[in-house]
């Protein structure tokens, strides 16, 4: 398969992030800006409940990341208040399969759809989302002007960097010790999160990320040499760091946090080729049958409070400028100036076409097997 398509190298991904949103749309003034008139009438979040009850439909991932949105988001703010939430818990593929087929139907079943970045853009190529209606999202206002998208909304983001067991081995520096003979049978990988893996490799091999070819090659002798061990989830990981089954892995800096704060010891390092950026937020799907709630969801997960809260349990970055958190919360989970200017972001176009097709069929037929 040719890269031509993906000829960003690491400098180009540089160039992308200073240029604004990775998203690559102009938001229109006219949406995002849309709420100040309901601002002005001192709405809050909450305050856009209707006299008669809500129904919303929520697909998430289940494990913590769905603990943590129900605590901090959706018991406090819209439960409390009488919205019902109907929760539809799976992974990215299956997700992508529902919103997919129910694009064929009159009505689909669910109304707001907790994605990342890549799948948002992904899904918005085949025409899968409404555009957000920010005059019924007023916490939209304090969304980071680099990540404001017309039909994603931010929710929380973080980079894939390095994990460690500082007391098993040196700081790592680079990806290029996750290929290291010298950990053979050590590493962990997050299945997951293939892509990620892959795109590491592609860095390592090339200096780029979407380097298809080169990928393939330096997974597959990461698979001889290094043999690195497969776990489904992050909790799998986590577990496999605590039982002493592996030194080094790759994963989110959030999610290095959550496991030293669980009491793992697990410590994060910042690769020099930079660390790979990744963000989750939610989309309303044009089928949704609830849009008004859909909306409301969206407004409750940006909630200064709510996301402050939620934050300082995920350890990921809020996305709007006024969530509520300690004066220490930035410096301990978010990145330096140095490592921000190095932030790599996605060729959303090259992994629409690619990363749920071509990518993920060699990894499981090729590298899995």
């Amino acid at each position: 398969m040719s890269c031509r398509r993906a000829r960003c190298r690491v400098g180009d991904f540089r160039r992308i992030q200073t240029m604004g949103t990775p998203f690559n749309s102009a938001l229109s003034r006219r949406h995002f800006l849309g709420g100040s008139a309901m601002l002005a009438g001192g709405l809050a979040t909450g305050s856009l409940q209707a006299q008669e009850a809500k129904e919303v439909v929520i697909a998430n991932w289940g494990g913590d990341w769905n603990t943590r949105t129900v605590k901090f988001i959706e018991e406090p703010l819209l439960e409390s208040k009488g919205v019902k939430i109907l929760r539809d818990l799976d992974g990215e593929p299956e997700r992508r399969t529902k919103l997919l087929a129910e694009m064929r139907l009159p009505r689909g079943r669910l109304d707001v759809a907790h994605v990342g970045d890549y799948m948002a853009t992904d899904l918005q190529s085949l025409g899968v989302w409404q555009e957000i209606d920010y005059s019924k999202v007023p916490n939209g206002k304090f969304i980071q002007e680099n990540l404001k998208s017309p039909f994603f909304l931010p929710w929380q983001y973080s980079a894939w960097i390095l994990l460690y067991d500082p007391k098993k081995m040196d700081k790592p520096t680079s990806f290029a010790d996750l290929f290291n003979p010298k950990y053979a049978g050590r590493v962990g990988i997050n299945d997951q999160h293939y892509f990620h893996n892959m795109e590491a490799a592609g860095l390592v091999a090339s200096g780029n990320m979407f380097d298809f070819e080169a990928i393939k090659k330096q997974c597959a002798e990461w698979k001889k040499a290094v043999q690195p061990k497969i776990y489904p989830t992050h909790q799998q990981l986590q577990a496999a760091f605590k039982n002493g089954e592996i030194d080094i892995a790759a994963n989110y800096k959030a999610r290095g946090l959550q496991f030293a704060a669980d009491g793992l010891s697990v410590a994060t390092s910042y690769p020099k080729e930079g660390g790979i950026t990744v963000i989750f937020g939610a989309c309303i799907p044009k089928r949704a049958q609830h849009k008004d709630a859909a909306h409301e969801y969206l407004n409750a997960l940006i909630d200064a409070k709510g996301i402050g809260d939620l934050v300082q349990a995920s350890f990921y970055t809020p996305s709007v400028t006024n969530a509520i958190t300690p004066a220490d919360f930035k410096e301990k989970s978010g990145f330096t100036e140095d490592e921000q200017k190095k932030l790599l972001f996605q060729d959303f176009a090259y992994l629409a076409k690619n990363s749920t097709t071509t990518w993920l069929e060699w990894w499981n037929k090729e590298f899995k097997s």
